[in-house]
């Protein structure tokens, strides 16, 4: 997953646009003050799954390179991937619904509606993601494909929010270059 970028420039931009465009009353302020809850959900659920991910990944690197793994080992770090796994779509799970509950102006629906596929992909990779990790004991072959499809469902979400900055820079938002 690679959200570091993404959540830089989401945070940037909602807090750019709020400080400024709120303040004025106008359809983007007010978009904004809709939306801001809603994206630091967003925001915060995935940079917590990226924070448990680069805190994992040297265990990971270890257990890979070492013949002193354990079973319990194994249990260890798939209990904290579903712990994880788990947490990010509690906290997901009733964010499209946020979203689209919020009305855009008009300018900003097709952003908006680009905005929502983001959301409900990062969701469903969660999910399988979630499934992959469930086989990881069990089936080996089942999870890397569950996982693979994952990291898919991922890579689409981020080339879908491309296209939403860009959608959103020509509708003058604050996306920068």
């Amino acid at each position: 997953m690679k959200l570091t970028a993404m959540l830089a420039i989401l945070v940037g931009i909602f807090t750019l646009a709020c400080s400024g465009a709120s303040s004025s009353g106008d359809a983007l302020g007010v978009y904004f003050e809709q939306t801001i809850t809603t994206n630091e959900e967003f925001v915060g659920v995935m940079q917590s799954l990226a924070d448990w991910q680069d805190a994992a990944y040297p265990e990971m690197q270890r257990m890979v390179s070492s013949s002193q793994v354990t079973r319990s080992d194994l249990d260890a770090l798939v209990v904290g991937q579903q712990a994880a796994l788990e947490e990010a779509y509690t906290g997901l799970r009733d964010v499209p619904v946020k979203w689209v509950a919020v009305a855009p102006p008009d300018d900003l629906v097709e952003y908006h509606d680009l905005m929502l596929q983001v959301i409900k992909l990062k969701l469903e990779a969660i999910q399988k993601w979630q499934a992959g990790v469930n086989f990881t004991l069990l089936d080996s072959n089942q999870s890397m494909r569950l996982m693979t499809e994952g990291d898919r469902l991922d890579d689409q979400a981020d080339g879908i929010y491309l296209q939403a900055v860009a959608e959103g820079t020509k509708k003058g938002l604050p996306f920068g270059p």
